[in-house]
């Protein structure tokens, strides 16, 4: 399963996930992560619960570990 880290480019999740913040991903898939695993993995790192519908990927800088 590939890994990502995932770096907010703007404020997003109705402004709980800052411009800057990074989490690290691991989608099931060689895709790149999707918005309900990158709600979860924000939920699980760092406590930040936000609604998967909140959160697109193209507020991401999505890299490939």
């Amino acid at each position: 399963m590939p890994a990502f880290k995932v770096t907010a480019k703007q404020d997003c999740g109705g402004g709980k996930i800052k411009k800057g913040l990074s989490v690290q991903v691991v989608q099931p898939t060689a895709n790149t992560p999707d918005a309900p695993h990158i709600a979860e993995a924000f939920e699980k790192q760092l406590g930040i619960k936000v609604s998967p519908s909140s959160v697109y990927t193209s507020y991401f800088i999505i890299e490939k570990l």
